[in-house]
């Protein structure tokens, strides 16, 4: 598993605002900067499954389990799937987790890319990432 979380710094953001948004999710402070045009893109490359926790939790206390299950389903390629988060909202904390084919947050998107190397990969991922439910209820499948 290699899981990717990418934004742009826009001319009109402050990189350390951006850096405090992706610090509600991601408790590292390993991010990189690289320069694209005219704005800095600030990522984060990992295998470490555990540096979604944080992210997996607000999705679990927002009781958003099954929409974020249907993104990924609905985004998986076969080798990789993906979540939009919007960066906004993430900059005063909360969690919004945009459909990217239906709307484009303003400032840009908290991108989390996650590549499994196989469909049961996938799967047990969702298991432990968004597991099922019954009536936004977590049960053991």
């Amino acid at each position: 598993m290699e899981i990717t979380i990418r934004t742009p710094v826009n001319p009109t953001e402050d990189k350390n605002k951006v850096l405090d948004a992706l610090s509600y999710f991601w408790m590292t402070k390993n991010f990189e900067e690289v320069g694209e045009g005219n704005r800095i893109i600030i990522s984060l490359i990992t295998t470490n499954r555990e540096s979604l926790v944080s992210l997996r939790q607000a999705i679990h206390d927002y009781r958003i389990i099954d929409a974020v299950k249907k993104l990924l389903r609905n985004n998986w390629t076969g080798t990789m799937t993906m979540l939009v988060l919007d960066k906004q909202a993430a900059s005063s904390g909360k969690l919004k987790v945009v459909d990217d084919t239906e709307y484009a947050p303003p400032l840009g998107g908290i991108e989390v890319i996650i590549r499994l190397a196989t469909n049961h990969e996938f799967e047990s991922f969702l298991d432990w990432f968004v597991p099922h439910t019954v009536k936004g209820e977590i049960v053991d499948s």
